[in-house]
């Protein structure tokens, strides 16, 4: 590699692990708020509103909506048998 190549992987670098210390960073300003406010929020939510942050929250959040749903069938909720969680 070039010595471009590798600084611009040391930015991305840098710039992935900003990005996640900086939403964790308002995550936790906010906590109080987060707590109590609406349904409020625990620690383990709030651990993947962190790591969902940078992974595609609405992904994140259909793929949750599916396994929570108490209308869909067990075989649609279940990751392990559905084509719907493959893709």
């Amino acid at each position: 590699m070039q010595e471009e190549e590798l600084a611009e992987w040391a930015i991305m670098g840098g710039l992935y692990l900003f990005l996640h210390f900086a939403r964790a960073l308002v995550i936790l300003l906010f906590w109080r708020f987060l707590s109590t406010w609406g349904y409020g929020l625990n620690w383990k939510e709030a651990v993947v509103l962190w790591w969902g942050g940078l992974r595609g929250a609405v992904g994140l959040s259909l793929a949750l909506e599916m396994e929570h749903n108490p209308l869909l069938s067990n075989g649609l909720r279940d990751p392990s048998t559905s084509p719907v969680w493959c893709c």
